[in-house]
């Protein structure tokens, strides 16, 4: 997330993700999500699938998607569930005694937060204007920082009209426990 709590864009109904993108923080989270169930909003889901040419969001993985359009067949190879809970039944009656990992978006980050024990979040040190979708606010008095690593990565990448650009990003990968 950016320093003000960005997450995403919203714009005329289509969603994507904001334009940092961390080759460590992706690595990252493909090594400690594998082999996990990993629940996503459909929105986010969306995002992902139209950056990407991937078909299935995370291979390796149960990707469970949040919807409420019971028709919604995006992907094959997904599970659909209509409520916080189905998803979280579904994770947890098809690999049990393994840790779940919320992916997003902004509804879904603030449903589960009340009940996770562990946030696991990438600050990026940066503001986002074009940015209108917001991770949730975390009352920080109910969590303890347990791991911080800070990094600097210079991400090279060609615009629409094909100009070179060159962005640093300041990041930092924080994870909190909750208090008991």
């Amino acid at each position: 997330m950016g320093k003000n709590r960005e997450i995403g864009i919203n714009f005329n109904n289509t969603y994507k993700l904001p334009n940092w993108i961390l080759p460590e923080d992706i690595s990252r989270f493909l090594k400690k999500t594998e082999n996990h169930p990993v629940i996503i909003g459909r929105k986010t889901l969306e995002a992902i699938l139209s950056q990407t040419k991937d078909r299935c969001p995370y291979p390796n993985r149960l990707n469970i998607v949040l919807t409420r359009n019971k028709n919604y067949k995006y992907v094959q190879g997904i599970f659909y569930v209509r409520s916080f809970n189905d998803a979280i039944n579904e994770a947890k009656k098809r690999m049990p005694n393994k840790d779940i990992y919320i992916l997003g978006g902004a509804e879904v980050y603030k449903y589960f937060l009340d009940i996770a024990d562990i946030l696991d979040i990438t600050k990026v040190n940066g503001t986002f204007n074009e940015a209108n979708v917001f991770f949730p606010k975390i009352n920080w008095s109910n969590w303890i920082l347990i791991e911080d690593k800070k990094g600097v990565e210079k991400i090279e990448s060609v615009d629409g009209l094909g100009k070179d650009i060159i962005q640093s990003h300041v990041y930092r990968f924080m994870v909190y426990k909750r208090k008991k």
